[in-house]
């Protein structure tokens, strides 16, 4: 007599790829070929490498070092070469809100020149550059100099920032009955009521 057996299907392992070995390879290649693809995948992968990995996988000296061997082959690619390899995102309302946007990207670019080298103008235009993984980067790096301002001066930027302005600032905490409050520099602690809009019903 025959008889049947359920067999419950494997999960199939996901595929990481080492974005930083791909980096170090193709930037090999690129020294020996000097071809613009060879630079475009060591820049492509070199990206990739800070969407690849946890924040706190790396610590700020390393994720500065890695922005500065990516920036420099950057400097080396016109604004044509970088749209083809990170085209700009699809987003067009920056002026309705206030932000960056393919308009805002484009004009950027158009304005150094489609087809001149970015050189000393990488980090400025990296930073008017309207894609998710660029911006990713630069927001990764952002938050490593702040780290490492923190590291060498005790101080957060941003406090340094307000104190420059006069603005005092305040810190959010949760005590262990897990009420939320607030304290400012001199120690003083100010409870945080919930607001609730007035027009708004509970429906049992």
């Amino acid at each position: 007599m025959s008889h049947l057996t359920l067999v419950e299907p494997t999960r199939k392992a996901t595929y990481k790829p080492n974005y930083l070995q791909k980096m170090i390879d193709s930037y090999g290649d690129f020294i020996d070929t000097g071809s613009a693809a060879d630079l475009r995948k060591a820049v492509y992968n070199g990206v990739h490498v800070f969407d690849s990995v946890d924040e706190n996988q790396l610590d700020a000296d390393n994720i500065l070092l890695l922005y500065n061997i990516v920036t420099a082959l950057v400097s080396k690619m016109t604004p044509h070469d970088l749209m083809l390899t990170f085209p700009v995102a699809k987003t067009f309302d920056g002026g309705k809100y206030g932000s960056k946007d393919y308009f805002f990207t484009m004009q950027a670019l158009s304005a150094h020149g489609l087809n001149t080298p970015l050189g000393n103008k990488t980090d400025e235009l990296l930073a008017d550059y309207e894609n998710p993984l660029i911006r990713k980067m630069c927001v990764l790096v952002m938050m490593a100099v702040v780290r490492k301002n923190k590291e060498l001066t005790g101080r957060d930027m941003l406090r340094e920032f307000t104190d420059s302005l006069g603005v005092k600032t305040y810190t959010s905490y949760t005590d262990q009955n897990g009420q939320q409050f607030m304290m400012d520099e001199d120690g003083r602690t100010c409870k945080l009521e919930k607001s609730r809009l007035r027009w708004l019903k509970l429906v049992k």
